[in-house]
């Protein structure tokens, strides 16, 4: 009879103590962090902490990074706590950029100033959007408890945002297998996170002899970002948007001139340029069809209609 050998797979826990004191406070600076760098600053600290609206799409490899190195020095830190560290910290670092489930609180406000606000406030539901600007005013003001004639309008707007945050991820989970196991999608972006958690795990992160490409991209990677990022807190370099993102106005201004409603951001961005290289074909040909008709056509399209004026942006609508 022939042998059988079996092996039993190692577990280890990834919710430990120290992982949950280090969401506590990683968590805190890191909504700080990222909150006054958009806000104030107009651009995040990614792709460290991570932190806008498309974050989630990629892992912070920075930090990865990081935590990794302290593992790997230390011993203090799994692969498995990284894991759920990570994914924790993801549900904070983009918490700044909700705020615009709230915005409808503030239409009242906005509506004293700007008369297509104050047109859409006979679109918008009392209980989405109350009616007295006393009520949100101090949000701009500062000082004062939330009045509790606003508590019901709050509740709806927070209901609504978990709601959506649910159906992303019951979304996700459902197109799961057929992204990972059936079409095996490469998912370039967030390779190089994976990556060092496999070299952490391997104790190979900080052999530079056998690391020498990923150490060469790495510090190239670094300097592009190092550049870009500084800008926003010594601006001494020549100043990109964020990550490399080259405007090209005059691409814009042309197509302008034949409509003025056409008002995408024209713009040239290598990264993303490397990225599409990667991904399938199908993918790469549905996105530029879709974002070909979205900005080119579709603004034609909506003036032929009477959507919108001439000049109007053309995801408005007649409002």
């Amino acid at each position: 009879m022939a042998s059988q050998t079996s092996s039993e797979a190692g577990y280890r826990k990834g919710l430990t103590l120290p992982v949950i004191i280090l969401i506590v406070v990683l968590g805190i600076a890191m909504f700080y962090v990222n909150y006054k760098m958009w806000w104030h600053r107009g651009i995040t600290l990614e792709p460290f902490f991570g932190g806008r609206i498309g974050a989630p799409i990629y892992l912070p490899f920075g930090f990865i990074w990081f935590l990794a190195v302290i593992a790997l020095v230390t011993r203090k830190i799994s692969v498995a706590e990284i894991v759920v560290l990570v994914g924790s910290l993801y549900f904070v670092m983009d918490s700044g950029f909700f705020s615009f489930f709230l915005e409808p609180l503030v239409y009242s406000y906005y509506a004293q100033t700007d008369e297509n606000i104050a047109k859409l406030l006979n679109y918008v539901p009392s209980i989405w959007a109350p009616r007295n600007p006393a009520l949100v005013e101090q949000i701009f003001t500062g000082g004062g408890a939330i009045p509790g004639a606003i508590m019901p309008s709050l509740f709806l707007a927070m209901v609504v945002m978990f709601s959506f945050l649910l159906l992303n991820l019951f979304a996700g989970l459902a197109i799961k297998e057929q992204y990972i196991e059936v079409e095996k999608l490469p998912f370039p972006a967030i390779i190089p996170a994976t990556e060092v958690l496999k070299y952490e795990e391997e104790g190979t992160l900080l052999n530079f002899a056998k690391q020498k490409l990923f150490y060469i991209g790495f510090v190239i990677g670094f300097l592009v970002a190092f550049q870009s990022t500084i800008n926003y807190i010594y601006p001494i370099f020549p100043t990109f948007f964020a990550w490399g993102q080259i405007y090209l106005t005059g691409w814009q201004e042309f197509w302008k001139g034949i409509n003025p409603s056409i008002s995408e951001w024209w713009m040239f961005v290598p990264v993303d340029m490397l990225i599409f290289y990667l991904a399938p074909l199908d993918v790469s040909l549905s996105v530029s069809i879709w974002t070909g008709f979205k900005a080119l056509i579709w603004p034609f399209i909506a003036i032929g209609l009477g959507f919108i004026q001439p000049g109007q942006n053309p995801n408005a609508g007649p409002v």
